[in-house]
């Protein structure tokens, strides 16, 4: 839903992606408030900020004067952005939207940095981005107070430089980080583990924002333990739908060779962490797709088989829209007869979304915590 974001600067028209009449929430915080604020009362000049993490423009737009560049690893995000920039009548040359895995090139006088969730895309953000600061950039984070994660001041203290918290206002707070020369500045490696499938040792990598990086989740373990129950060798088209790291896709590839595969997410990261993990085991299988977008969006083939494990949150956000859109979707692009597996929370009573959608939902295997849900379209 369209709302006025008013602030110290302007007054944007602003709108979460994707775009929904039923969506009552904001698409700003009081920590953007609180930013733009800073900003205003500031007496420098920038000529070259960069804005780390902004969700749907609420920074971007309101500096688009400036020329920001904005990196952010949400395709949903991006598009975000470059919606409310036509809804305001800015031009896409004002602002600069990049991928977390962008490389840099220039030097930056001010940094305006939305804290991530992940403290590991902190981590990988920052390492990425003090090569291109100097001692004169203005460095602000800002973020709403029970989201922020315990350890940020030694993180911005180990990685940039000293760092002094503001009082709080609005619930919100924001951290005046002075780049100090000399400051740590490992990068964040690609992060990788083995597990075994049908008896064959395999390697799954993951970038800093990717769901379960360091180790196989529990759910997809589970799931893994039936996958070679599903019928996939009849599989034309396999589909790994919010594929993360791709571990799951690369099964399926594993137990057809024939068929063509398709990894989807929103996530630049993920989606480069599945080409990686599918690459260490298929270095030369062409019938494969990598695509970064909005759940199937893209995805131009009909699927028979869709495997997903949905998040349940969008950033800071909770709630099961994401899983609704992406089952939504799957019904679209399946072939009558192809089937849809999900791995899910107990909790989020998937099997009622599935029932409601497809007219069945069969209850494929669960333990304590997980349930895998098979749902079919009708012939």
């Amino acid at each position: 839903m369209m709302k006025t974001f008013s602030n110290a600067i302007t007054d944007l028209q602003l709108t979460r992606y994707p775009i929904s009449s039923q969506d009552t929430l904001q698409a700003w915080d009081a920590a953007d408030e609180y930013l733009i604020e800073f900003i205003a009362q500031s007496a420098k000049s920038w000529q070259n900020p960069i804005i780390l993490n902004d969700q749907w423009g609420a920074l971007s737009l309101t500096l688009h004067q400036k020329h920001p560049t904005v990196i952010s690893d949400s395709f949903l995000s991006h598009q975000g952005i470059i919606h409310n920039a036509q809804v305001n009548q800015i031009a896409s040359a004002d602002v600069s939207v990049l991928t977390p895995l962008s490389e840099l090139s220039e030097s930056y006088d001010l940094v305006i940095l939305k804290v991530p969730k992940n403290n590991s895309l902190l981590i990988e953000q920052l390492t990425r981005l003090y090569p291109y600061l100097s001692p004169n950039t203005t460095f602000v984070s800002g973020g709403m107070i029970k989201h922020l994660p315990p350890t940020l001041i030694e993180t911005l203290e180990q990685f940039i430089g000293p760092t002094q918290a503001s009082l709080a206002q609005k619930k919100a707070r924001l951290f005046h980080t002075e780049v100090k020369t000399g400051s740590a500045t490992k990068k964040s490696a690609l992060s990788s583990y083995k597990f075994t499938f049908l008896n064959q040792t395999l390697t799954a990598y993951g970038h800093a924002n990717v769901f379960a990086r360091q180790k196989l989740d529990i759910g997809t373990r589970l799931l893994l333990q039936h996958l070679p129950s599903l019928a996939l060798e009849k599989a034309q088209h396999i589909v790994d739908l919010g594929c993360g790291n791709g571990v799951l896709g690369v099964c399926a590839g594993i137990i057809n060779t024939d068929a063509s595969i398709s990894f989807t997410d929103e996530s630049f990261m993920a989606v480069d962490s599945a080409k990686r993990t599918w690459r260490n085991r298929f270095a030369n299988r062409q019938n494969v797709q990598f695509i970064v977008n909005d759940c199937l969006q893209g995805i131009t083939t009909e699927a028979d088989e869709i495997l997903c494990n949905p998040p349940f949150h969008q950033q800071h956000t909770v709630g099961d829209q994401i899983a609704w859109r992406m089952f939504k979707q799957a019904k679209q692009k399946l072939v009558a007869g192809g089937a849809l597996t999900v791995i899910g929370n107990r909790h989020l009573n998937y099997h009622m979304k599935l029932k409601r959608l497809f007219g069945n939902c069969t209850l494929i295997a669960n333990d304590r915590k997980f349930v895998i849900l098979g749902a079919t379209k009708s012939l």
